[in-house]
């Protein structure tokens, strides 16, 4: 298994860095509204949960993968960007107000996501106790939001307006008993789960206007997925993404991004 340099958990983090995240989450978490009242972006940013597509499947398309993370790929675009965020389903940005050093988490701690997907109006996305909660929530919850700062924490010259969307991977990472997840959820299950929630969030790109989405750290085993799993889920996903969009998967390392377009230009092969 490929160590993913963007999974790490609060209690893991070195002190001194942990409390460097922390400042950086409540400063954002403090200056978000005033961020996006001065672009003149509304706080819930027109916020909606989408649990529904009207793409139509047709073909594989070519699928950019990045050494970069997400925020470092997205500063570097030059387009109308799209956030693609696997999320935690419990609350709004997972463990960015604790330390955690997390793709999500570090999406939060350099935007306005996390504050904005935190509002009341949006807490029906984040529930803990739903059964069978491991699945995630069913769709995406998409925001109009900000980028505020890069990956190194600099602020950027021009915020720039973007578009989240937050998806919940089938988390196996949630279970202790492998034998119920494997007999309750089973493979097949938790794939068309999430290639259904992947086509809610790119149809919501589209309608809004994107043309390059960023996909933050998908597949890098932080919910108990398999590498190889993770991208035939991607691969499939991708056969409903308009030509007219970019799809950039940023996977945080050279070896994982390497091994991740391996295994799609493997999957394309056969399908000729």
């Amino acid at each position: 298994m490929i160590k993913n340099p963007y999974a790490i958990r609060s209690k893991d983090v070195d002190p001194k860095l942990k409390q460097q995240l922390i400042d950086q989450a409540q400063y954002i978490q403090e200056n978000a509204s005033l961020y996006l009242e001065f672009s003149s972006i509304p706080l819930n940013g027109n916020g909606k949960i989408v649990t529904t597509f009207n793409l139509k499947k047709s073909h594989s398309k070519k699928i950019y993968f990045s050494n970069y993370d997400s925020v470092k790929a997205s500063v570097k675009s030059e387009k109308h960007i799209g956030i693609l965020i696997s999320c935690s389903h419990r609350r709004a940005g997972g463990g960015w107000l604790s330390g955690s050093l997390a793709q999500e988490e570090s999406v939060s701690r350099s935007s306005t996501w996390a504050v904005q997907a935190g509002l009341p109006q949006f807490a029906e996305w984040y529930n803990p106790y739903k059964k069978d909660h491991w699945l995630g929530q069913k769709g995406s919850l998409v925001i109009d939001g900000l980028l505020v700062f890069d990956e190194k924490h600099k602020e950027l010259k021009h915020h720039k307006h973007v578009i989240f969307a937050g998806i919940a991977a089938a988390n196996k990472g949630a279970l202790q008993n492998d034998d119920y997840w494997e007999s309750n959820i089973g493979v097949q299950k938790r794939q068309e789960f999430l290639i259904h929630n992947l086509v809610c969030a790119i149809d919501e790109f589209y309608k809004r206007g994107v043309s390059e989405i960023i996909l933050c750290a998908f597949g890098t085993n932080v919910f108990g997925w398999k590498f190889e799993e993770s991208i035939k889920v991607l691969h499939e996903a991708s056969k409903f993404v308009p030509d007219s969009l970019k799809l950039t998967c940023a996977v945080c390392s050279i070896e994982q991004a390497a091994l991740a377009k391996t295994i799609y230009e493997n999957l394309i092969k056969e399908e000729v």
